[in-house]
């Protein structure tokens, strides 16, 4: 029964909106079309069967009413599902709507607006970008890096945006994405290395392919991440392509340095799908899957294994080099490995570019040791910070001493490191000293400064009078002088004026 009546309900709801077609085109004159419209209104949308099949009052001829028109249904999709179903660059799309399948391309306001609310539902921070310039398309942005942006405000900025960003990091969920550059190059053997060591963890990320090619790989992670990281570089003598920034090193050699593979972690950003030139290969961000500490460290590891370039360590700033100094004695000699095991760190994979996995990790690595150089890849490796190189000396007194370098050079002393610093030899600026006779002056001596010299008129002859007569022993020629400092300082302070000009 309760069947039976919903069935009548829903009936009488489609009859009641349903549209009736009084065009013409029927062969009902257009008199007959008028009193026909006036009484389904009249009627609240029912139908007046009594003319059906009888003389109409207007022509006393027999009509047929025209035939219904079951109105279209709008298919409802969630904000999910409409993200998933965005278009790739270049795409022929189709809308679901009563007219049929249209185009639409990347860039489209309507779908880029619709894609912002999805993502800002999703709890992401979406901001208009520049496409070009890879950045927002708002002067005042870092708000967003905290919290995230209203609806009326998506609204208003992606009316016309011709590209859509995400911010990384915690406003987004602990948003973090990994940027494969120079075309994706290293993203397959990256890719296969996951899928060794976690298998399935790949079909659970986000992966699109930007516009220059590469890739980026979204997921959010179940702790904090951190800031951006670089994880494979490379270095080129002669660059091609994209221009970057020219380096020289100790020996004068110009060279640059290309990262390969970099995260975007708290406080950054990155352009995305349906962005023009960006496209949804596997997954959408309204469904971004959430990583265990253990599954972030195999994606990272993964891509520190295939880094190419190991930057110099920092210079400790303790003067010239020499091994009569503990700290430079035991980079040169000391056995860096013991201290490492003795803290906790594992040798994960032996060879020429070792391998070091840090303590509570149970598998890939943290750190490479090669040519006495320690760099650190991981973010999670206290004391030592990621992406810098350690000498040996900086690693013990990182972990024996906590990061204090003198306190571990004295230590090192005590074991026998460094040496007695060898004696400067000041013979012969002793002996010029001792046998060359003073110089008599050769410039005459030019007397006391004439008074009339001391005054300049205005700002410096005032200062001069109060000077006098207020010091407890005046004199002309130290009142002189602090006038003129006092003026300098004065003059040296920066100043606008009016045109707004400054100093």
């Amino acid at each position: 029964m309760a069947a039976m009546t919903r069935s009548r309900r829903t009936d009488a709801n489609w009859r009641n909106n349903a549209a009736i077609d009084f065009s013409a085109g029927h062969g009902i004159p257009a008199s007959c079309l008028r009193h026909m419209r006036t009484a389904h209104r009249a009627s609240g949308g029912r139908h007046c069967s009594g003319f059906s099949g009888r003389p109409h009052p207007c022509c006393a001829q027999e009509h047929e009413w025209p035939r219904l028109r079951r109105p279209p249904q709008r298919r409802r999709l969630d904000a999910a599902r409409r993200i998933s179903l965005l278009p790739s660059p270049g795409s022929r799309v189709r809308h679901a709507t009563s007219r049929g399948w249209g185009e639409n391309m990347g860039g489209d306001g309507t779908m880029i607006l619709e894609a912002a609310l999805a993502c800002r539902v999703a709890g992401l921070s979406v901001l208009p970008a520049h496409l070009a310039e890879k950045r927002p398309a708002l002067s005042g942005w870092k708000p967003f890096q905290e919290h995230l942006p209203g609806k009326e405000q998506v609204c208003a900025w992606f009316k016309e945006a011709e590209a859509i960003c995400i911010v990384t990091g915690k406003v987004s969920g602990n948003l973090e994405m990994m940027d494969f550059d120079n075309g994706g190059e290293l993203f397959d053997r990256w890719a296969g290395a996951v899928k060794e060591q976690s298998p399935g963890l790949i079909d659970r990320l986000v992966i699109e392919s930007s516009q220059s090619g590469g890739r980026h790989v979204a997921y959010r992670c179940r702790d904090a991440v951190c800031g951006n990281l670089k994880l494979a570089q490379r270095r080129l003598e002669t660059p091609g392509g994209k221009q970057y920034v020219h380096r020289k090193d100790a020996d004068g050699n110009q060279h640059v340095i290309q990262t390969l593979i970099e995260t975007r972690g708290e406080g950054g950003l990155f352009l995305c799908a349906p962005s023009p030139g960006y496209k949804l290969l596997q997954g959408d961000f309204t469904h971004l899957p959430v990583l265990t500490p253990g599954e972030r460290d195999v994606l990272l590891s993964a891509a520190w294994a295939l880094n190419e370039y190991i930057p110099p360590p920092e210079p400790i700033p303790t003067g010239c080099a020499s091994l009569a100094r503990p700290g430079d004695d035991y980079s040169a000699r000391g056995d860096v490995r013991a201290v490492l095991v003795k803290h906790g760190w594992t040798l994960a994979k032996p060879g020429e570019n070792e391998y070091w996995r840090r303590p509570g990790k149970t598998n890939g690595w943290s750190a490479t040791l090669k040519d006495r150089i320690f760099y650190v890849f991981s973010s999670n490796a206290a004391p030592f910070e990621p992406n810098k190189a350690y000498s040996p000396f900086a690693v013990y007194a990182h972990l024996e001493h906590n990061g204090d370098f003198a306190a571990a050079a004295r230590a090192l002393r005590a074991e026998g490191y460094g040496g007695d610093e060898p004696a400067v030899n000041l013979t012969g600026i002793v002996a010029v000293a001792e046998v060359a006779p003073p110089a008599e002056p050769t410039v005459p001596d030019p007397g006391q400064m004439p008074e009339d010299l001391l005054r300049v008129p205005g700002f410096v002859s005032e200062e001069m009078d109060y000077c006098l007569q207020t010091a407890p022993y005046p004199n002309t020629v130290m009142a002189f002088c602090g006038a003129l400092a006092l003026q300098a300082f004065l003059a040296g302070r920066k100043v606008r004026d009016p045109g707004d000009n400054r100093t």
